[in-house]
């Protein structure tokens, strides 16, 4: 199953690909949600082959998701692949510039099934789809306005 949305931000794209490359920021956001963040690799700084280990609660189920930088290409693509269940997610970013100070974000997600289970839910999901494609957009709406306001006021919206 696939979604994609697009949403104009007004901060120039490479600023864009600075917020949601900030992987500190991102680690300390989930931290106080609760969760369990734990770096897989060894590398320097974060880049391609870097990887986490985050273990949450979601709906009163312990949950463990592994996410790997699979692609990164400064200014201009961030991709990221991801595994939760029977599920591999694969979440791809492409910030570009519009305009005078105005970019847009062109967002994927590809879920497919790992297992047999995965791949049942995944054909029950399809019925709501729609919904579930109004919740991406409203949720990738939410992140640009956050990415706004933290480039306008240097004040971290995930703090």
């Amino acid at each position: 199953m696939k979604f994609t949305t697009s949403q104009e931000i007004a901060v120039p794209a490479a600023v864009v690909f600075a917020k949601i490359t900030d992987f500190e920021t991102l680690e300390r956001a989930a931290l106080r949600r609760d969760a369990a963040v734990v770096r897989r690799d060894s590398l320097p700084a974060a880049g391609v082959g870097s990887a986490w280990e985050v273990d949450f609660q979601h709906r009163g189920k312990a949950r463990n998701l592994v996410v790997e930088i699979q692609s990164m290409k400064p200014s201009d693509l961030l991709s990221v692949l991801g595994t939760i269940g029977g599920f591999e997610m694969t979440l791809t970013m492409t910030p570009q510039d519009i305009g005078a100070g105005r970019s847009r974000l062109g967002t994927a997600l590809e879920v497919k099934p790992r297992s047999l289970s995965a791949r049942f839910l995944l054909n029950s999901m399809r019925f709501g789809k729609k919904g579930l494609e109004r919740r991406f957009d409203r949720r990738i709406a939410e992140l640009c306005r956050g990415i706004e306001r933290w480039h306008r006021t240097g004040a971290n919206p995930w703090q």
